[in-house]
Formats: structure tokens, C-alpha cells, sequence
């Protein structure tokens, strides 16, 4: 009964760290599309429209549209999945204030080791796990919805991997 009772509260601690992870995973993709919402939306502005500068423009706006839609998908995920409204504010903040390709990189680099840290862990989850984390209900059942969404973010997260050299 003892060994059963250490288990659980280890499942219990793994369950929690790989949350966080996730989380931490979830908020630092918000604000990488923010980043990129961010300088979309400030390129779309017409100096001059003019011509072919015209048509760009029109392209330029609905790319902006695009990642803006983006980042908010990606702040709602975060939010279902627990994280505080202050904490994603800072981080989306921050992130737009992003001007530089040093600071779009290091955006980046930070959403894509929080992707690979969140997938190690759920991996590592699920192998000590003994039944699916899919058959548990969160609140509303939205756990389901934010593992989908947080896979689908996670393939992503699998093209921020290759290199110009075309290694992974």
C-alpha cells in the first residue's frame, strides 16, 4: 500500500511538471505569433500606394489578418489551458515589442525548446501511465481540445527543427 501511495504522488508530480510544460509551451507560441502579428500588422501600413506597391499592401494586410488570427488562437489555447491572464498579457507584450531578427530568433528558439520540453515529458507521461491521458475530462472536457490543439502546435514545432543544411 505504501509503494502504491509514493507512485500515485510521483504520477501526481509528473502529471503536474508536464502541465506546466505544456503551459509554458503554449504561452511562449502565443507570443512568437504575436511577434509575427506584431510585424506583419506594422509592414501593412502604406507609406505611398501606388501601383504595385498597391497590390503589396493588400497582400501585406492580409497576411497581418492572418497572424493576428493565429496569435489569438494561440492566447485562447493558452488561457483553456490554465494560464494566467497577466502572465500571457507580459509575454504578448513583450513579444511585440520584438524588432530584430535577433529577437524574433530568440522568440523562436524559446517556443521550440518549450515544444520539445512539453513533448519529452508528455512522452515520458505516458509511457509510466497505465491508461490514456485522452480518457480523462478536464474542465468542460476542454483537456481533450487543448491536447489536439497542443499536437497540432507541436507538428509545428517539428519544422522549427531543420537546418539550413537540411539537417533535423
Amino acid at each position: 500500500m505504501g509503494r502504491w501511495l509514493k507512485d500515485q504522488k510521483e504520477r501526481k508530480k509528473q502529471e503536474i511538471r508536464t502541465h506546466n510544460a505544456q503551459l509554458h509551451a503554449a504561452v511562449s507560441v502565443a507570443g512568437v505569433a504575436a511577434a509575427v502579428a506584431a510585424l506583419a500588422a506594422s509592414s501593412a501600413i502604406p507609406e505611398v500606394t501606388t501601383g504595385s506597391q498597391k497590390t503589396s499592401s493588400k497582400v501585406s494586410t492580409a497576411i497581418a489578418s492572418a497572424a493576428a488570427l493565429v496569435a489569438s488562437h494561440c492566447i485562447e489555447i493558452a488561457e483553456d489551458m490554465g494560464a494566467d491572464h497577466d502572465h500571457i498579457l507580459t509575454v504578448v507584450n513583450s513579444a511585440t515589442n520584438a524588432r530584430t531578427n535577433g529577437d524574433i530568433m530568440t522568440l523562436t528558439a524559446g517556443a521550440a525548446t518549450a515544444l520539445r520540453g512539453a513533448a519529452t515529458l508528455r512522452a515520458r507521461l505516458q509511457k509510466t501511465t497505465t491508461f490514456a491521458l485522452g480518457d480523462e475530462k478536464g474542465e468542460a472536457g476542454n483537456e481533450v481540445n487543448v491536447s489536439t490543439a497542443l499536437n497540432f502546435v507541436t507538428t509545428g514545432g517539428e519544422l522549427l527543427k531543420r537546418t539550413r543544411k537540411g539537417g533535423g
